[in-house]
């Protein structure tokens, strides 16, 4: 859309959204942090309350967050950005292009999707696409950079009444 109409064989490409990568990335950061600290505590208590001294709490504190806080978001961050630049999402007047919950490239043609149901991994919403032509299902994420204009794009070549239009007006995207 944006004032550009596309031709027959046209084909538009969706990355995932880096703000809800990055959101994902922090929160896994968080998590881990949570879980060493837990961890220290327990082997603390295991230990009989083994007196730790100021500055050994200090130093473990502070790895901790260096390690958890900071090292594991940045890292998952820029490998979840190169997954990014790999996986994406096509769509063309002839169907959905993406990939499998494996990353094996799956594409379905508009008329051969058989059934659709949502799943989420680490609170990331899929809706996983069946077709008649493939035996894999296209995992098409809804955390897409331009869900609008997606969601406008599968309206428009799926139909108003198509499965997939359908779930992802009920997604809220």
């Amino acid at each position: 859309m944006n004032g550009i109409a596309l031709l027959e064989n046209d084909v538009v490409i969706f990355r995932h959204s880096l703000r809800t990568l990055a959101w994902i990335s922090v929160r896994a950061g968080i998590e881990a942090s949570i879980t060493v600290l837990c961890l220290i505590a327990l082997d603390l208590l295991l230990r009989g309350g083994a007196s730790v001294s100021f500055s050994s709490a200090v130093s473990i504190l502070g790895v901790v967050l260096l390690i958890a806080v900071i090292g594991v978001p940045v890292l998952l961050f820029l490998f979840l950005a190169l997954v990014r630049v790999i996986w994406k999402v096509r769509v063309s007047p002839q169907g959905v292009a993406g990939s499998d919950s494996f990353g094996r490239a799956v594409f379905v043609p508009w008329p051969t999707v058989t059934g659709i149901s949502s799943f989420s991994v680490h609170g990331l919403r899929y809706l996983k696409v069946s077709s008649s032509t493939t035996p894999r299902h296209l995992a098409l994420p809804l955390f897409l950079e331009d869900m609008v204009r997606f969601r406008s794009l599968v309206e428009r070549f799926a139909g108003q009444s198509s499965p997939i239009t359908e779930r992802l007006k009920a997604a809220g995207t």
